[in-house]
Protein backbone atom coordinates (compact mmCIF):
# COMPACT_ATOMS: atom_id res chain seq x y z
CA UNK A 1 0.00 0.00 0.00
CA UNK A 2 2.59 1.73 0.56
CA UNK A 3 3.65 2.82 -2.92
CA UNK A 4 -0.17 3.71 -3.69
CA UNK A 5 -1.22 7.11 -4.96
CA UNK A 6 -3.25 8.59 -2.50
CA UNK A 7 -5.85 9.37 -4.48
CA UNK A 8 -5.65 5.28 -5.35
CA UNK A 9 -5.98 4.54 -1.45
CA UNK A 10 -8.88 6.39 -1.00
CA UNK A 11 -10.71 4.83 -4.11
CA UNK A 12 -9.76 1.62 -2.09
CA UNK A 13 -11.49 2.72 0.61
CA UNK A 14 -14.63 3.81 -0.93
CA UNK A 15 -14.82 0.31 -3.34
CA UNK A 16 -14.23 -1.60 -0.73
CA UNK A 17 -16.98 -0.29 1.43
CA UNK A 18 -19.91 -0.16 -1.41
CA UNK A 19 -19.35 -3.62 -1.33
CA UNK A 20 -19.68 -4.51 1.79
CA UNK A 21 -22.63 -2.69 2.17
CA UNK A 22 -24.03 -4.30 -1.49
CA UNK A 23 -23.53 -7.57 -0.50
CA UNK A 24 -26.55 -9.83 0.90
CA UNK A 25 -26.20 -12.02 4.61
CA UNK A 26 -26.33 -14.83 2.35
CA UNK A 27 -23.42 -13.51 0.29
CA UNK A 28 -21.33 -12.84 3.20
CA UNK A 29 -21.65 -16.20 4.83
CA UNK A 30 -20.41 -17.82 1.38
CA UNK A 31 -17.33 -15.13 1.22
CA UNK A 32 -16.12 -15.38 4.71
CA UNK A 33 -12.09 -15.46 3.44
CA UNK A 34 -12.38 -13.11 0.64
CA UNK A 35 -14.21 -10.49 3.20
CA UNK A 36 -11.31 -11.13 5.75
CA UNK A 37 -8.92 -10.10 2.75
CA UNK A 38 -10.68 -7.39 1.43
CA UNK A 39 -11.22 -6.13 5.30
CA UNK A 40 -7.35 -6.25 5.54
CA UNK A 41 -6.72 -4.42 2.59
CA UNK A 42 -9.25 -2.17 3.93
CA UNK A 43 -7.44 -1.51 6.92
CA UNK A 44 -3.96 -1.21 5.64
CA UNK A 45 -5.80 1.62 3.00
CA UNK A 46 -6.89 3.29 5.82
CA UNK A 47 -3.51 2.98 8.05
CA UNK A 48 -1.36 3.94 5.05
CA UNK A 49 -3.60 7.35 5.02
CA UNK A 50 -3.43 7.85 8.36
CA UNK A 51 -0.22 7.92 8.50
CA UNK A 52 0.81 9.72 5.47
CA UNK A 53 -1.79 12.48 7.21
CA UNK A 54 0.39 12.56 10.35
CA UNK A 55 3.13 12.94 8.29
CA UNK A 56 1.86 16.03 6.39
CA UNK A 57 0.92 17.35 10.06
CA UNK A 58 4.12 17.04 11.48
CA UNK A 59 5.38 18.75 8.43
CA UNK A 60 3.39 21.48 8.41
CA UNK A 61 4.53 22.26 12.01
CA UNK A 62 7.84 22.11 11.64
CA UNK A 63 7.52 24.68 9.08
CA UNK A 64 5.61 26.98 11.21
CA UNK A 65 7.84 26.59 14.00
Amino acid sequence: MKHKATWELKNIIKALTITEVLNTNEENNSTRRIRREENKRLNDAKLELKERKDKELWKYISNIS
